[in-house]
C-alpha cells in the first residue's frame, strides 16, 4: 500500500471520529445501559408533583438548564435560584429536582445529570399540562457555577409580559 494511500485512508478514519465523537454527544436512550429506569422515575416524580400542584409543570427559560440552577449559594456567593431579580421566587420546584435525583442517586449513583433531570422534567411537564409528548437527548454534564449577576444580565425578569419578554429576547438574538 502506498504512503499516499494509507495517509488517505488514516485521514478518512479520523475524520469520521471526529463526526462520531461530535454526533454522540446528546442521544435518546442515553442511560438504557447505565441506568435503565432513569426517565421512568423522573416521570414519576414529576407525575406525583403534578398532581399535588399542577403549577409545577409551569416553566420559564434558565440559564441553569446545564443543571446550575440547583447548586445552592455558598461561600458569600448568591446562587442562580436564590436571585430575588432573576428567579426568587418564580422559580420553583427545586424539591422535586432533589427527590428524584436523591432516588436516582440511590439507584445508580452518580451516573444521571441534573441538567438531564431538568431536560426530562420540563418534557414530561409539558406532556402532563397537555402538550405533546417528544424524544430528548441526554447526555448533559452539570453545570459546576451559579451566578446570580449571570442570571440578572442573560435573564429577563418573571414580571414582563410577553412584549416585553419577545423584545428582551430579540435584543439577545
Amino acid at each position: 500500500m502506498s504512503c499516499k494511500l494509507l495517509q488517505t485512508l488514516t485521514t478518512a478514519v479520523l475524520c469520521l471520529c471526529i463526526v462520531e465523537a461530535a454526533t454522540a454527544q446528546l442521544q435518546v436512550g442515553f442511560y438504557q445501559r447505565s441506568c435503565g429506569f432513569a426517565e421512568f422515575v423522573v416521570k414519576q416524580g414529576v407525575r406525583a408533583a403534578f398532581i399535588n400542584d399542577n403549577g409545577v409543570a409551569a416553566g420559564r427559560p434558565c440559564s441553569g438548564c446545564d443543571g446550575s440552577v440547583l447548586l445552592d449559594s455558598a461561600n458569600g456567593k448568591v446562587a442562580e435560584k436564590d436571585s430575588p431579580a432573576a428567579n426568587n421566587p418564580s422559580l420553583r420546584g427545586f424539591e422535586v429536582v432533589d427527590s428524584i435525583k436523591a432516588r436516582l442517586e440511590a439507584m445508580c449513583p452518580g451516573v444521571v445529570s441534573c441538567a438531564d433531570i431538568l431536560a426530562f422534567a420540563a418534557r414530561d411537564s409539558i406532556e402532563m399540562a397537555g402538550g405533546q409528548g417528544y424524544d430528548v437527548p441526554a447526555g448533559r454534564r452539570d453545570g459546576i457555577v451559579s451566578s446570580s449577576e449571570q442570571s440578572l444580565a442573560n435573564l429577563p425578569p418573571p414580571t414582563l409580559n410577553v412584549d416585553e419578554l419577545t423584545k428582551a429576547f430579540a435584543n439577545k438574538g
